[in-house]
């Protein structure tokens, strides 16, 4: 197993005794990668040092707040439930409250309308972790910004907040503008980075479900795959060509999963391919050193962060080597993207048109938003009157922005714009190597076949139906090899069959260049042919 030495520190390092320093209204960031503890400062040193005092965790994915509970359970000698049914019932331990962002946003939302609301303010510490949530999900859910209100902009005299993140940079500025407009005391703490014991390969989106079938169907060995994948018939497709017994899926609600439970519970799930959507991206650890590749089809550079961060680098000073495919995309997909954007910044525009009085806006949505827009404009509780989500609006600025970027950097680069900037995301930029691409990945079975028809018809004059079924069975049968194969031909030309055969499948065979048949008892007579020899 090869493994590499990272150049970071364990968080608990970092801090070491600092945390008895941190006193109620005090703002603590931990910018922290992943794998380097910090649940496992919070659990096993934090925790114990506030007992008895309440602390309040909160999380942003249900998996997440399931493991956590979990290892609560054991560390305080309690019973972890059989079922997740049992275990999502179960809300404090000991002196520790566990909730999520989307439960502190539905509180707030009931609040707003005059119900029962979440008391923070009972609490001593609050533990935000994966904190960039508030922002990463606002892009689809348009009750971020109750949370973003309630943690980030109020301020508690009474409460020490701890923001935890691998993707600090998502949050950072606007968490320091409000703690410092409160002139609270504010501890920084990182881990600093280090992504060198990731080998990266790229793979062309446009037929990334083949290849990456191709991929794991040659994988003989009892390595295991994770794959992040954004859409489920996609992800389907791949079920169905490997079968139940090979693969499985984790998306949002999944329950009653053997998979899912071992993932929980062991930290690692049992078959040798798992699909799973964001609803796996934050904080659920795979410890399992079998798991030595890992696909990511991501958006953004937290997206990416965090879902790598899912195998779980057991120790930095012999991190195990992993294998990681990230795509190529194209400018069509980002000029897709941008098409949505601008659709949600005309409705903006026209919410904002003046001397209208919101007239046109109302117009067209007073008997419903559309779904395009839905995350950025909500109903105000107490005028009952549209208004803009003001992190909604942001986070279309930043997608907005970055659509725009990298279809500017692909008109330079079109066929690596979007691997470089994944790479410069991971501190990769200098690792950058065009041979890594990935394409046309043939099954080895396949080329067994072939190399056995290749045996069987050695030394034999190949006539024109011969060379036919021979091309055929390269192109058709096997693969789309080479951009500039001419495959409007039925017969691939010798030195084609000759590049295809040996450069392209790695199989030690020379094609004659064709030759007419001179033999008069021949049924050939003054036909072309070629003759197949081993090399």
């Amino acid at each position: 197993m090869d493994e590499v030495e990272l150049k970071i520190d364990y968080i608990s390092d970092v801090i070491r005794n600092d945390y008895k320093n941190w006193n109620p209204g005090d703002v603590v960031l931990i910018d922290a990668q992943t794998g380097t503890g910090k649940n496992f400062f919070i659990e096993n040193i934090l925790i114990p040092w506030v007992s008895p005092k309440k602390l309040l965790y909160i999380s942003n994915r249900t998996n997440l707040k399931r493991e956590v509970k979990s290892r609560l359970l054991e560390k305080y000698g309690k019973k972890v439930p059989e079922t997740l049914e049992e275990l999502d019932k179960i809300k404090t331990i000991g002196n520790i409250t566990i909730s999520s962002y989307h439960a502190l946003q539905h509180s707030s939302l009931n609040q707003l309308y005059k119900g029962k609301s979440f008391d923070i303010s009972k609490y001593d510490y609050v533990v935000l972790d994966e904190c960039h949530f508030v922002f990463t999900d606002s892009g689809y859910n348009n009750l971020c910004y109750l949370t973003f209100e309630k943690l980030f902009v109020n301020q508690y005299p009474n409460i020490t907040k701890i923001f935890m993140s691998a993707t600090m940079d998502e949050v950072n500025e606007d968490i320091l503008y409000y703690a410092k407009k409160e002139n609270k005391t504010i501890h920084k703490y990182k881990t600093g980075r280090d992504y060198s014991y990731v080998d990266i390969k790229y793979f062309k989106h446009y037929n990334y479900v083949k290849t990456l079938i191709n991929l794991i169907k040659n994988d003989l060995t009892n390595e295991k795959w994770l794959i992040f994948i954004t859409k489920l018939k996609d992800a389907r497709k791949i079920l169905d060509e490997l079968g139940p017994d090979t693969c499985s899926i984790v998306k949002s609600g999944t329950k009653n999963s053997k998979e899912l439970d071992s993932i929980i519970g062991e930290n690692r799930f049992n078959k040798k391919v798992l699909l799973a959507t964001k609803a796996l991206d934050n904080g659920i650890s795979l410890k399992d050193d079998l798991l030595t590749n890992v696909v990511i089809f991501a958006w953004d550079k937290t997206s990416l962060i965090q879902m790598l961060g899912r195998k779980r680098i057991e120790d930095i000073k012999k991190a195990q080597k992993v294998n990681l495919y990230i795509s190529t995309r194209s400018i069509k997909a980002f000029e897709q993207l941008l098409r949505k954007y601008n659709a949600k910044q005309k409705d903006i525009d026209l919410f904002n048109l003046e001397n209208d009085n919101k007239n046109s806006f109302n117009k067209k949505y007073d008997h419903g938003l559309s779904k395009n827009s839905d995350d950025i404009f909500y109903k105000d509780s107490e005028t009952n009157e549209f208004t803009i989500n003001p992190i909604g609006e942001v986070r279309l600025k930043k997608d907005t922005q970055f659509a725009e970027k990298m279809i500017e950097a692909f008109k330079a680069n079109k066929d690596f714009a979007y691997i470089q900037e994944q790479l410069s995301w991971l501190g990769l930029l200098d690792t950058f190597d065009e041979n890594n691409l990935i394409e046309n990945v043939v099954l080895d079975s396949d080329i067994e076949s072939l190399e056995e028809y290749l045996n069987s018809i050695v030394g034999k004059k190949l006539f024109q139906d011969d060379q036919e079924q021979l091309s055929h069975m390269i192109i058709q049968g096997l693969i789309t090899i080479g951009n500039n194969v001419d495959y409007r031909t039925k017969i691939l030309k010798p030195s084609t069959l000759e590049n295809l055969i040996r450069n392209e499948l790695g199989l030690e065979f020379a094609i004659s260049k064709d030759k007419r048949e001179r033999s008069k008892k021949s049924e050939y007579l003054n036909q072309r042919y070629i003759i197949i020899s081993k090399i």
